[in-house]
């Protein structure tokens, strides 16, 4: 082949090469899938692959990764280079073992590089991912393994909560799903989260110390409807229990009191102390001396009359 012909072609496998790239690079061919990833691209990554094992790599094990390579590239795009480049060989069995969830699988280790790989290695979890989105992700990135039951449990309301505090009121939370305070506020838990979405760890610092007044539906009522003055300090969540729960209990115990009993008691308590309890008790002991000095003298005639009755009497 002449030498001008040879720098020609050489020159066009190298445009055709840096097009590949940019392609694969750009923002509108995201999540596109390719028929036949470009061969450099392929070989790019592959060495790239090779290199993060260390050691030697076999030249099957390296056809191998080469196929893998290309098949994710044509079929995720973008998303799938990103992925590869950024996890590594880790990312290639991920994907291959995500099954359904792959696409998910992917995206996630694009966006998240090597953290994402505490997700996908578990199947409930990536599947929380697939189920309830990025919020889910940044949740369990940012709290660990204790997302993973409260979003399980409540959802993407509680997703979204996790992602906007901290990991003390993360473990916060925590303990308040397992000690079951969330059972206790009788489904209004969504209404919580919503509240700790909006105000983040203003509104997780209040629900943690006030757990106990919450578990009031009254205080609870009171929270949701207004959680601004509660957070800020304006009003006190223990003023509303008070409030909320003596007067009802004492109007509910006002209602079964005997109170005809109690009026005659009052009327009696205050005639004694009136009269006085000395004077009190002379009359009726006094009514009572009468009584039995007046049926004296009969007793005494009868056993006379009985006596003279007597044999031998004179």
């Amino acid at each position: 082949m002449p030498k001008q012909s040879f720098v020609r072609t050489k020159v066009k496998l190298s445009a055709l090469s840096i097009f590949v790239c940019s392609f694969l690079f750009t923002d509108q061919l995201h999540n596109r899938s390719y028929a036949g990833a470009g061969s450099a691209v392929v070989t790019e990554l592959t060495e790239l692959l090779c290199r993060k094992i260390g050691g030697t790599v076999t030249k099957k094990a390296t056809e191998k990764i080469a196929v893998s390579v290309e098949k994710i590239v044509a079929r995720f795009g973008n998303d799938g280079f990103k992925a590869l480049r950024k996890v590594g060989p880790v990312a290639i069995r991920s994907i291959e073992s995500a099954g359904d969830a792959a696409p998910a699988c992917v995206k996630l280790m694009a966006k998240h590089g090597d953290e994402a790989i505490w997700i996908v290695a578990k199947p409930t979890r990536l599947t929380i991912f697939v189920k309830y989105g990025d919020d889910a992700a940044n949740a369990m990135l940012r709290h660990n393994s204790l997302a993973e039951p409260i979003i399980e449990r409540f959802g993407g309301a509680a997703a979204s909560a996790l992602v906007q505090v901290t990991s003390q009121n993360g473990r916060r939370l925590a303990i308040l799903n397992n000690s079951g305070f969330f059972d206790a506020v009788q489904g209004q838990s969504p209404r919580l989260f919503d509240v700790i979405k909006k105000h983040g760890d203003g509104a997780a610092d209040i629900i943690w110390k006030n757990k106990g007044a919450l578990a009031v539906s009254a205080t609870l009522t009171a929270f949701l409807l207004d959680p601004e003055p509660f957070i800020d300090g304006t009003k006190q969540l223990g003023a509303v229990a008070i409030g909320q729960v003596v007067a009802p209990l004492a109007d509910s115990a006002a209602k079964h009191l005997p109170w005809k009993i109690i009026g005659v008691i009052a009327v009696a308590t205050m005639l004694v102390y009136a009269v006085g309890i000395h004077n009190l008790l002379t009359g009726p002991l006094f009514v009572i001396g009468m009584f039995r000095g007046s049926r004296q003298p009969a007793r005494s005639e009868g056993m006379q009359k009985q006596v003279s009755r007597k044999p031998g009497s004179q």
